[in-house]
């Protein structure tokens, strides 16, 4: 019975994954991954390229492969347009908050409380609310 390899279907499986997890790969460090000859490694990543099924860049003087497309002007703004919304509507509750310990409505620990809980929450990207949660409010009566 002849033997059978799993070597080509693997191959493609692996730059595709491998394109998946890197932007940008040396072709020594991609030979090594996939533990091919360089010469069979770039024949491979062309036939992929060529068929569409990956999108990469070959700089061969360099040995670099890149696997991101570059961003069009219009899916840059749109990001920069998404992280201006989100920086302004930080600056709003700060301001909020702000405005409510100059008129002296929270004691220093509770702010202090309130400036953690809005950190952790701005981190995690959760919405904050613009009043304090009841763990950082205390009876003022």
């Amino acid at each position: 019975m002849p033997k059978v390899s799993i070597r080509p279907r693997a191959d493609p499986q692996n730059i595709r994954v491998i394109a998946k997890y890197y932007s940008r790969v040396t072709m020594t460090r991609l030979t090594e991954l996939l533990d091919l000859p360089p010469h069979t490694t770039e024949r491979t990543l062309c036939k992929l390229v060529t068929d569409k099924t990956v999108y990469a860049r070959i700089d061969r003087p360099a040995g670099i492969v890149t696997f991101k497309q570059k961003k069009t002007h219009y899916q840059t703004l749109n990001e920069w347009s998404g992280d201006v919304s989100k920086i302004l509507s930080l600056v709003e509750k700060t301001s909020h908050l702000v405005s409510k310990v100059s008129r002296s409505e929270w004691t220093s620990d509770e702010v202090t409380h309130w400036q953690e809980y809005a950190m952790q929450e701005a981190v995690t990207g959760k919405k904050i609310t613009t009043t304090a949660p009841a763990a950082a409010v205390s009876s003022t009566a």
